[in-house]
């Protein structure tokens, strides 16, 4: 299972990030109210209404026998409950020793039920954000030398984690 927590984005922005997480594989994806946010939103369930459409024809667009659920917009990461055994990955512009890309081949593929990462706003995360997201068990991980926008970060990760994973299984099954 892979959960996406994305920061809120302009609507265009998010709505072509929903499609792109759907035609990737995304299982859970979770709209996250930052501090530095720019996005209200004001109506979620007609909000979520639409996002079910754009998720639904991107569903039927790539082939997918599943949807992702759409969580709802949370402004607290500490009420989401993780799995003991999930790996959760902090894409953080200020880290600058770990990579996601070097994490994903040191995680044990077989072992792991549960990724979960998160992406900041535009403008990148507060500190006291940062240091929460930390003591919440998140490891902080770089995409590289670029600060990235939303949903490129999101897109990288998303696929990244995707292939890892699903490659890991098929590997498996040949071999089996």
């Amino acid at each position: 299972k892979i959960i996406a927590i994305i920061s809120l984005i302009k609507k265009e922005k998010w709505e072509f990030l929903l499609e792109k997480l759907t035609e990737l594989g995304i299982n859970l994806i979770i709209p996250y109210k930052a501090n530095r946010s720019v996005v209200n939103i004001k109506d979620f369930e007609q909000k979520r209404q639409r996002w079910e459409k754009i998720i639904y024809s991107a569903v039927k667009q790539c082939g997918r026998l599943t949807k992702p659920e759409i969580g709802n917009v949370i402004d607290d990461l500490g009420k989401i409950n993780f799995s003991d055994d999930s790996l959760k990955f902090f894409i953080w512009e200020k880290e600058e020793k770990l990579f996601l890309i070097d994490e994903v081949f040191k995680m044990d593929k077989n072992k792991v039920k549960e990724v979960c990462f998160i992406i900041g706003p535009e403008g990148g995360f507060d500190d006291s954000e940062a240091i929460k997201i930390k003591s919440l068990g998140f490891l902080p991980v770089s995409l590289g030398d670029t600060i990235l926008r939303v949903e490129t970060a999101a897109i990288a990760v998303a696929s990244t984690l995707v292939q890892a994973l699903r490659r890991s299984k098929w590997k498996n099954s040949q071999i089996n």
